[in-house]
């Protein structure tokens, strides 16, 4: 009796051993696919304030959508549903890109780059525990425990050492970034959960082509004309886009293999990293911001919620 049961449970401790290496493969990944999210936030903030923040935004998913329907050209036939044929809750992540980001765009001239991210952090964090408890969005339960707790508080700690010292005004922008930020949360797990339904590729699209859309509705009736237009600035502020798109496409494949909560942690670190590193130096024509202790501080405070994150979704795995 003891030999079979051995025997029977070989091959299942077999079998996660490869799903766990590939999730800390996955783990350096969504924090290079983080750190190209605040390149992008770099180059829309002054961009934004060049030709308007909602034709910045359109920018992003303009040239996305291009970027993603060559892609899907180039790969071949795609398996899966037809679009019509998916529930219709699995198709508006399209329609919250434009509204992390507009908030973007907006805030990073103000407040900075780190600072944003960390902002956006303590939304997607709190919003992606509350989805993973719930399996809200198909996403898989992982109820929240005292490892989560701890990293909740973690980011909470690093929000109020970089925040410190804000007027009322920014720190009423400072919410709405975070509001944006539980709202992109919501949009990788819908969007993780249309991945593996019609794949990356098809997924990423359909979400770039709605925001596309969605955006060019709003400059219709709320853009007023500029000076400048996206033909007059230099090519190399439009590759935004580019980073989009590999964060999307990484998100996709990373939330349903890591979880939401690991996920969007690991993204939160490779934002906050880089962003210090734009905010210090001045990168990308944006305002620089001395790195002081307490960013070095905020930072090393993210990474820890990462690793109770992870040790928490490997326990309930």
């Amino acid at each position: 009796m003891q030999v079979s049961s051995l025997n029977e449970a070989a091959p299942v401790t077999a079998a996660a051993q490869p799903r766990s290496f590939l999730r800390w493969l996955l783990l350096p990944v969504v924090i290079l696919a983080g750190m190209g999210l605040s390149v992008e936030a770099g180059l829309l903030g002054p961009l934004g304030v060049q030709v308007g923040h909602l034709w910045a935004t359109l920018s992003i998913f303009g040239v996305g959508s291009a970027i993603l329907f060559l892609l899907l050209l180039l790969s071949g036939r795609q398996q899966g549903p037809a679009l019509n044929e998916l529930p219709r809750w699995q198709l508006i992540g399209g329609f919250l890109g434009p509204v992390y980001v507009v908030v973007l765009t907006l805030a990073t001239p103000h407040i900075g780059i780190a600072m944003t991210m960390v902002a956006i952090l303590s939304g997607q964090v709190g919003k992606s525990v509350l989805i993973d408890h719930f399996g809200w969005f198909g996403a898989s339960r992982k109820r929240v425990n005292g490892e989560r707790w701890l990293a909740l508080a973690l980011i909470v700690v690093a929000l109020v050492l970089i925040a410190r010292g804000l007027n009322m005004s920014l720190f009423i922008l400072l919410l709405v970034v975070v509001a944006a930020g539980a709202v992109l949360s919501v949009q990788a797990a819908i969007n993780g959960r249309l991945g593996q339904t019609v794949g990356v590729l098809r997924s990423s699209l359909l979400t770039f082509t709605v925001g596309t859309v969605t955006t060019g509705l709003l400059i219709v009736f709320f853009e007023p004309a500029h000076a400048v237009t996206l033909l007059d600035v230099p090519k190399w502020q439009l590759s935004g886009a580019l980073f989009g798109v590999v964060y999307m496409m990484v998100m996709v494949g990373a939330v349903p293999r890591v979880g939401a909560g690991v996920a969007t942690v690991a993204v939160i670190v490779g934002q906050l990293g880089m962003g210090m590193l734009i905010d210090n130096f001045g990168w990308l024509g944006n305002p620089a911001i001395e790195l002081s202790g307490s960013r070095i501080l905020a930072m090393a405070c993210l990474a820890l919620a990462l690793v109770f994150m992870y040790r928490s979704n490997a326990r309930q795995a």
